[in-house]
């Protein structure tokens, strides 16, 4: 009786093993089937016929121009990621580069964007001229923000068009400046100039009137760190003064005028080293002018002189 029991348990076991593999079967071909019922090779072309597949597997910057890799500076210990700049630029926006210490205190050019208002011009002469400016610090600032671009990257296209145009001051009159000429033309006619300026006509004259006697004659060899000092000096004078370098007249006639050796009136200009720190920058022979260098360290020594001095001091004591 035992055994009888026993055997009909096993044969009952037997047949629920079978009945439970015969399922499985069945689920597979079923899940097979539905396989294939789908397209072979979800070419990224027939999306059309299937945008849900499609969507899944189309790279993402394959229809977004704006989206863009971004990428890793591998000497950069922090292991930072650095946007590509054209995420940065937005209409009414241009591309600017400017200079930022790291957490390592080193100095290093940022690709960034700028408001095209937001010149120096238009802060000199435009809509920002009522604007509280202290003009020390614009000029101490503009001076060493070249200096540390010249450094970082000589080759930089603002040290051969610097002009107002080229120079850009954020809310807290931070520096930077352009990084190409791309639309300079319609910076100085349209955004980059207040539209009720009286002198509208007479600077959109592509620059010339910051241009350097070499420079406007087109010579062979032009070394363009003698030519951004001659286009900066007229600046420190701008800033000074507050005026268009002579703005009476058009940007060829005022070329003219450089040309044959006629500096802007410094009746306004204080004191008498800034005087000469100007004329110095402005010189016809581009041998004479002084480096970028000398220009900041002379020109702290003539608005900031006692911490100049303070400096000296600490340097001295540091040596003894």
């Amino acid at each position: 009786m035992v055994i009888a029991t026993f055997a009909i348990l096993i044969i009952f076991i037997i047949i629920l093993c079978c009945r439970r593999r015969n399922t499985k079967t069945e689920e597979g071909k079923k899940v097979k089937e539905e396989m294939d019922d789908t397209p072979e090779d979800l070419d990224i072309d027939k999306h059309d016929e299937y945008p849900n597949m499609a969507s899944t597997i189309i790279d993402p910057t394959a229809h977004h121009s704006s989206f863009r890799t971004a990428k890793t500076d591998q000497s950069d210990p922090t292991n930072k990621i650095h946007p590509e700049p054209s995420n940065l630029v937005k209409p009414g926006q241009i591309s600017v580069l400017k200079v930022e210490t790291d957490i390592y205190g080193r100095e290093e050019i940022k690709e960034s964007s700028a408001n095209s208002g937001d010149t120096l011009y238009d802060r000199l002469h435009g809509t920002g001229k009522d604007t509280p400016l202290d003009r020390k610090k614009m000029r101490h600032d503009l001076v060493a923000s070249l200096n540390q671009i010249y450094r970082l990257r000589p080759t930089a296209l603002v040290f051969a068009r610097l002009t107002p145009f080229w120079v850009f001051l954020d809310q807290f009159d931070n520096i930077s400046v352009r990084m190409s000429d791309v639309g300079e033309t319609e910076l100085q006619g349209g955004t980059g100039q207040p539209g009720n300026s009286q002198n509208v006509k007479k600077v959109g004259d592509d620059g010339k009137r910051w241009e350097p006697p070499e420079q406007a004659e087109c010579k062979a060899e032009v070394d363009t760190s003698k030519v951004t000092v001659f286009r900066l000096g007229l600046l420190l004078w701008e800033i000074t003064t507050g005026q268009i370098p002579f703005g009476e007249t058009d940007g060829v006639n005022a070329q003219r005028q450089v040309g044959i050796g006629v500096l802007p009136r410094m009746d306004e200009v204080r004191p008498t080293e800034l005087v000469d720190l100007i004329s110095d920058c402005l010189s016809l022979d581009p041998h004479l002018r002084p480096s970028l260098k000398n220009i900041e360290t002379r020109l702290s020594s003539i608005d900031y002189p006692s911490i100049v001095k303070e400096n000296e001091a600490v340097v001295n004591l540091t040596d003894s």
